[in-house]
């Protein structure tokens, strides 16, 4: 355990998809990093295959009280910035931001995703978080997972100075998880099987496309399992749909990796880190807009965007992906390579230091996913 350290993150829970920027950041760049935790893993993250955890060099506390919370603040007021995920909705994670920002510290940051929009209740979320604006005035930087977080926190009265791009950034697979004999494209889906993640609309989509062109494997578990395999059977598309309850980690990632595309269609996603750890694969993606994680896609190399809850839009862009034969290495590799200079944990690391590290009144950079020529192609976004 260091004495005096470089960044401290607070953080809701262990996560799998926050390890490997922690990683980075204390053995690529060499930081001081301690990441604390209010609370362990959760049984039904457990059940998502969300084992063996590796923050590396980084230093973990995990479930301090109250009082060791209290004077892991007070230890750390020199360090170089404090970062906070969860603030909003875990009260521990609130209580360490108030009482940082209520001493001396140099910079603070939050890591928000945006709230779901959706409905009566989404409105209510609004209102909430419009009542709190106020206290967005001790943020020195609001790292924004996705556009539409970004957007959200702006109309709330956070400058755009102070807003930088962020999402979740992972790992690429082994070499042994990248091979693959499958004779045609392969579409992967991996999420829970609700109404949310809306795994219905592709099911549906794929039914409107070429038979025989393609292979489906579901992974997930959830309220729609029994639904979603009814729906398989009446559109007579069984032989050609499997279905994968929960799997360890590294099985979902050896899985995305032999894929040919991989299809994220929620109607409300904060991020959607199954994007991210496509992306580092080399494997393309169709995925919602209304996902934080689309802000990946930045041309055809990426993959594409489409609207959720709309089967017909939905097929016509697998169409387009399914017309040519199972994906090549020389694409795959392409898009490796871009991801691996746009959103590896190594250059995440680097953008979040050289974020905190910016001189007082310094606007932050764009992200450099944002930065990064992606191919010819034209911006989906535009």
């Amino acid at each position: 355990m260091q004495e005096h350290y470089d960044l401290v993150f607070w953080q809701n829970m262990a996560s799998i998809h926050q390890a490997p920027l922690m990683r980075a950041l204390a053995t690529g760049l060499d930081k001081r990093v301690l990441v604390v935790v209010v609370e362990d893993v959760s049984a039904d993250r457990l059940a998502m295959g969300w084992e063996g955890i590796d923050y590396g060099n980084a230093d973990l506390i995990i479930e301090p009280s109250a009082t060791n919370r209290k004077k892991l603040v007070e230890n750390n007021r020199g360090a170089v910035a404090h970062v906070f995920s969860g603030a909003s909705a875990y009260p521990a994670v609130q209580q360490a931001l108030t009482t940082l920002t209520q001493g001396a510290h140099n910079h603070v940051a939050i890591i928000t995703e945006p709230w779901d929009p959706r409905g009566f209740r989404g409105a209510l979320r609004a209102l909430r978080f419009r009542l709190r604006r106020r206290s967005l005035r001790r943020i020195d930087t609001l790292f924004a997972c996705g556009d539409l977080a970004k957007k959200q926190f702006t109309s709330l009265g956070c400058e755009s100075s102070r807003i930088a791009p962020f999402g979740y950034f992972v790992d690429g697979p082994t070499a042994e998880a990248r091979q693959s004999d499958r004779d045609k494209p392969g579409i992967i889906f991996v999420g829970s099987l609700t109404s949310r993640k809306d795994p219905r609309a592709l099911i549906e989509a794929l039914a409107m496309t070429p038979a025989d062109s393609w292979e489906l494997t579901i992974v997930g578990d959830g309220p729609l399992w029994d639904s979603s395999i009814k729906l398989v059977k009446d559109l007579r598309v069984g032989s050609r749909v499997f279905f994968a309850r929960n799997l360890a980690n590294r099985d979902v990632l050896r899985k995305i990796a032999t894929s040919d595309l991989l299809v994220l269609t929620s109607k409300y996603d904060g991020w959607g880190a199954v994007v991210s750890e496509a992306l580092m694969a080399g494997t393309p993606v169709v995925v919602s807009r209304e996902c934080g994680a689309s802000d990946l896609v930045r041309s055809a190399l990426q993959g594409e965007v489409v609207q959720a809850g709309d089967p017909t839009e939905l097929a016509r862009a697998l169409v387009g992906r399914l017309s040519s034969s199972p994906l090549s290495n020389e694409s795959r590799a392409q898009l490796e390579s871009w991801a691996h200079g746009a959103i590896s944990p190594k250059v995440a690391a680097q953008y979040l230091w050289d974020t905190v590290t910016r001189g007082s009144g310094v606007p932050t950079a764009g992200a450099p996913w944002q930065e990064i020529a992606a191919s010819p192609v034209s911006d989906v976004h535009q």
